[in-house]
């Protein structure tokens, strides 16, 4: 094997290619190469810093055992998107970034009580309960996501929020009630929505959303 301490991107893309199709030691060499870049995305990671946690040796190995282990899980499927995606000009860096973005945000919430139950066999898919769905938005600022959901979706009753997430996480599936909630609650871009719930891209988010954001103006708005 090359020296690892400088991989060329065609290196990596070697090694991320070989893990998805099956060879282990391509894989360690990959975790080997990698390791590190996470360790610095999480060390230099604005949420990380602003929380004072990039300089904690323990939360910054949780957030890099994470990351690693949503790359690795579902027989690499993740790794296998990143090669489709490659083929668009996505390039490894930052598709690596969003990867890891996503694990310490997955950190944050669950350090700080707000973590959705992820299912290990599908990453791109948090499972969300009911319970959760139906009672978390009073968490968030109401009156903001009131402000959106009227803005969006041209809403003028006096509609609550609870309301509203009561109905999607009766009426919606999981994946798509984790959708809104990531849009309106968590105020995630396009993109990040596309990582959360392993979409193609921000374009498949984008018609995620306004198909859904149909279904509840068709719902709400006579009631507005």
């Amino acid at each position: 094997m090359a020296d690892h301490d400088t991989n060329a991107p065609g290196e990596l893309d070697a090694f991320i290619e070989a893990t998805f199709a099956g060879d282990p030691a391509a894989w360690r060499a990959l975790v080997t190469a990698i390791a590190p870049r996470i360790e610095a995305i999480a060390r230099s990671h604005e949420a990380m810093r602003t929380r004072g946690l990039s300089g904690l040796p323990d939360d910054i190995a949780e957030v890099r055992a994470a990351s690693l282990e949503r790359l690795a899980a579902a027989s690499y499927k993740n790794l296998g998107r990143y090669l489709e995606q490659r083929e668009g000009g996505q390039s490894f860096d930052s598709w690596l970034y969003g990867a890891v973005d996503f694990a310490i945000r997955d950190h944050l919430r669950k350090r700080y009580g707000r973590a959705p139950k992820l299912d290990i066999d599908n990453p791109g898919n948090p499972q969300a309960s009911k319970r959760d769905l139906g009672t978390n938005a009073s968490r968030y600022d109401e009156a903001r996501v009131s402000r959106v959901f009227a803005t969006t979706l041209g809403l003028t009753s006096k509609l609550t929020v609870e309301q509203i997430f009561a109905h999607i996480a009766a009426e919606f599936s999981q994946l798509e009630a984790r959708a809104l909630q990531l849009y309106y609650a968590e105020e995630q871009s396009l993109s990040e929505i596309a990582l959360a719930l392993g979409l193609a891209d921000e374009r498949a988010a984008d018609k995620l959303i306004r198909r859904l954001n149909a279904r509840l103006r068709y719902k709400f708005a006579g009631e507005g």
